[in-house]
């Protein structure tokens, strides 16, 4: 379905498809977009307002985020995206148990629970724990763990 003018009451809109709600404004075309993305009318053209209103859709959407540390949490942009995210947040990293030094002091800087904190010993435990956990958005540096957690895992 194609973004279409419209009117009411002699003034000028849009909406999407034949049968769409007609918006008026001067933010009448974005409306009519972010209706089109609400109903799944597939990609329609994206302003840079709406990729900011699907991005906050998709982070409500997602209550649980996991990071590994070494290249990812471990980075100023990993940092970033930690402080960005929100619902419930874990570190899970293929390190051993006796190797959370760094990550714990960090974490204790940062108010994280011990708890949050997983240390799996390798990357398929990793894996199989972010899987356990039920995460629904993992980031990573590892191509080979982003693989095996499709929808799921993002590369940082």
């Amino acid at each position: 379905m194609p973004l279409k003018r419209c009117t009411i009451d002699g003034k000028d809109g849009w909406k999407w498809g034949d049968t769409g709600k007609c918006y008026i404004g001067p933010d009448a075309k974005e409306k009519a977009i972010a209706q089109a993305i609400a109903i799944g009318g597939g990609e329609p053209p994206v302003n840079e307002k709406l990729k900011q209103i699907k991005e906050v859709i998709e982070k409500l959407a997602i209550t649980k985020t996991s990071f590994d540390w070494d290249g990812t949490l471990s980075t100023p942009k990993g940092k970033e995206l930690w402080f960005k995210t929100g619902g419930e947040k874990w570190i899970i990293t293929a390190r051993q148990f006796n190797r959370l030094g760094d990550i714990l002091k960090w974490a204790s800087d940062n108010n994280i629970p011990r708890s949050r904190i997983i240390a799996t010993g390798s990357n398929p435990a990793k894996i199989e724990k972010i899987k356990e956990l039920n995460i629904d958005r993992h980031w990573d540096n590892n191509q080979l763990v982003i693989s095996k957690l499709p929808g799921i895992a993002r590369m940082i």
